[in-house]
């Protein structure tokens, strides 16, 4: 295995976590107006927020030359309610907002270019990209089609149920069909990928997979999947996909990941009460097959994995779901970098742009 796991839980495990921060950290939170929205390379991230906490969500930005981090005060203004994922397709970032029925649209290179597209009465989720267009999962079993140069919209009602992450393989779109409710709330966990053909914008068949699919990302022409489960009998778990034979293989418990070139970065919190739990971490090398476990562990909340395409350096950010969150950023040797508050709650997705 030529690229090993970097000691998360080891290095998490050592440093006292505040939410908020203390003296004694190395963070920066103070945003700096003299700072420019893009400096060479720049992390975006989410802060989700929370229920309890009304207009907590955040678009952030941090500089890894710099060190300091920023609430992107003009797009969080637009943002809506709740940010779920984000994606940058070039200049362009697009951040899916359920809870506000729509997305947020920002320039990373003008600060005041931002503005917020409704989608009526759906509920926006996930998302891939095919130039022109974004492809957008959302409840009640729709994929919308946005064009991202016209602004037009069509909408394909597949037969899914509720429709979590999604990911693109050649001309194939695969969607999450993770569950269905009914009227009394009675949750049913399912375990397919609806595939849609992009040319002809149809449905072609599915293919099982594990329990409640959520996460799913592409890698090397395979796709790799998050399934939470049924939260009684089936657990979460991590699987590779094939597309080509549509067949599913189950890789280990994980909660959450990332994938990127060659690998798979995962942690799994395990719990027995779901109030205590405990984090592991690992690594999977997609070309060996091999899954390698760090032995080490750590009671904190993991709320994102993510990687920095250009540097693959690793990020790992923690939360206790009601104080501000810490991200802890790594270098490919298992070196901490860095470790600042996230000047929010529970943050959960980032991206990397590099000008």
């Amino acid at each position: 295995m030529k690229k090993y796991f970097w000691l998360l839980a080891c290095l998490i495990a050592s440093v006292t976590f505040v939410a908020c921060g203390d003296d004694d950290d190395p963070v920066n939170p103070t945003p700096d107006p003299d700072v420019p929205v893009v400096q060479k390379t720049t992390m975006f991230f989410i802060n989700e927020g929370s229920y309890s906490v009304p207009n907590s969500a955040s678009v952030c930005q941090y500089n890894p030359e710099t060190k300091k981090v920023s609430v992107w005060e003009e797009a969080t203004e637009k943002l809506g309610d709740t940010p779920q994922d984000m994606l940058l397709v070039g200049n362009m970032l697009y951040i899916t907002c359920w809870g506000s029925h729509g997305f947020l649209v920002a320039d990373v290179t003008r600060a005041t270019d931002s503005r917020f597209v409704e989608l009526g009465e759906e509920q926006p989720r996930y998302m891939a990209y095919k130039a022109p267009y974004l492809y957008i999962s959302c409840y009640g079993g729709k994929v919308i089609r946005y064009n991202t140069t016209s602004g037009s919209k069509s909408t394909l009602q597949t037969s899914g149920a509720n429709l979590e992450g999604a990911a693109i393989v050649g001309d194939m779109l695969y969607v999450c069909n993770s569950h269905s409710v009914d009227a009394n709330y009675n949750y049913t966990y399912l375990n397919t990928l609806i595939c849609i053909d992009l040319k002809s914008f149809t449905e072609k068949g599915s293919i099982e997979t594990v329990v409640n699919p959520n996460y799913l990302k592409e890698m090397g022409g395979k796709l790799y999947v998050l399934g939470f489960g049924d939260y009684y009998l089936n657990g979460y778990m991590l699987a590779e996909v094939n597309v080509e034979n549509k067949t599913s293989r189950d890789i280990c418990p994980a909660t959450k990941m990332c994938a990127q070139n060659g690998f798979v970065y995962f942690c799994n919190s395990a719990t027995t009460d779901w109030v205590h739990y405990t984090t592991s971490f690992g690594v999977y090398d997609a070309a060996s097959g091999e899954v390698t476990m760090d032995p080490s562990t750590t009671s904190e909340t993991v709320y994102m994995i993510a990687e920095d395409p250009n540097s693959h350096e690793v990020y790992a950010s923690v939360t206790d779901y009601v104080n501000e969150g810490s991200i802890y950023r790594f270098n490919s040797k298992k070196e901490q970098l860095d470790k600042f508050s996230s000047l929010g709650i529970n943050p959960s997705c980032a991206v990397f742009y590099r000008n």
